[in-house]
């Protein structure tokens, strides 16, 4: 595999995690019709098949060849983590505005936001010219863990997401 196309799996897992991550939070206006029920499930799934498919890409080629920069276990823990996120994202229940506390849907849709816009910056690391850095792109590595959001599944998204956001961070830092 050319060394291009590890960023380029992994910037495509990163905006599935997004992808996922706005449809399970989003909740919906209106209790959903049977039929839009059907269709989030099956696009979800369809999300975390797509998401076993490059992670397991990205193994298969870190297993017969290594041309990048980075090291051969940062790209595979980036590539299980977003992985991780996805399928953590497809197992949260759809739900109605009026079920919904709206902050942790809110935590969940800015952390996979920022698990987006890091997973961008490793390609970036590849590239000439100056990395965009400020400090807000490492501020999810110290996201406290009391943060008010409730039990259940979006929980445990958010702790797969900020695992997602530690682990690209490490990534990033590890190869400036």
């Amino acid at each position: 595999m050319r060394e291009s196309e590890y960023f380029d799996l992994l910037e495509v897992l990163g905006k599935l995690v997004f992808e996922s991550v706005e449809l399970a939070c989003r909740p919906s206006v209106r209790p959903a019709e049977p039929d839009t029920r059907r269709a989030n499930k099956a696009r979800l799934a369809d999300m975390a098949e797509k998401a076993d498919r490059l992670a397991g890409r990205i193994m298969k080629a870190l297993a017969s060849d290594f041309i990048t920069p980075m090291e051969r276990r940062d790209i595979s823990a980036v590539a299980l983590s977003l992985r991780r996120a996805v399928h953590t994202a497809c197992r949260v229940p759809r739900i109605s505005a009026a079920e919904c506390r709206m902050e942790p849907a809110v935590c969940c849709l800015k952390l996979a936001a920022l698990v987006e816009k890091y997973t961008g910056v490793l390609r970036k690391i590849n590239k000439k010219g100056p990395l965009p850095l400020p400090s807000a792109y490492f501020q999810a590595a110290n996201i406290p863990p009391g943060t008010p959001v409730g039990q259940g599944a979006i929980s445990r998204l958010y702790e797969r997401l900020c695992d997602a956001c530690e682990t690209v961070i490490h990534a990033v830092m590890g190869n400036i």
